[in-house]
């Protein structure tokens, strides 16, 4: 990597889940954003992975978590404007660690940011957190931010 003024950070993802470890993962996105003058790619996806099991109750599952996620895309996007940064929601659905790793690079992401447990953590313990999967399979720098 060669030094020069530029910065290396042109698009930023941060994946919320409306944990209090998402809300500091995503005010660490948007400062580094204003400071590198960096656009934010704000990314909360409903898990329809581990949503199947649910069977019939299913479609009721999936409309009350895509609220959630709004809700949580809407608290970042509001302070992404009182700071004057350039952010873009997406709601996603799938695998979360999967979703991550792929929609950062359909955006062409220069960095992600994530927190290091979100909101479920007996399935991080069962299953391996998210942040773990991101930071061993994407092909993009991860910066994970401790609660």
């Amino acid at each position: 990597m060669s030094w020069n003024t530029a910065s290396p950070y042109c698009t930023i993802l941060v994946a919320v889940d409306g944990s209090d470890t998402a809300r500091r993962a995503a005010a660490h996105a948007l400062y580094l954003a204003r400071a590198l003058t960096a656009r934010v790619v704000v990314l909360y996806v409903v898990d329809t992975h581990h949503t199947q099991v649910l069977g019939m109750h299913y479609q009721e599952a999936v409309r009350e978590l895509r609220g959630a996620g709004q809700t949580a895309l809407d608290e970042v996007l509001a302070e992404a404007k009182e700071l004057n940064v350039n952010a873009e929601p997406v709601l996603a659905e799938g695998a979360p660690p999967r979703q991550i790793c792929q929609i950062a690079g359909d955006r062409q992401a220069d960095l992600i940011v994530i927190g290091a447990r979100g909101h479920s953590q007996l399935e991080d313990l069962l299953l391996g957190s998210v942040s773990d999967y991101v930071l061993h399979h994407s092909q993009r720098p991860v910066l994970v931010v401790r609660g």
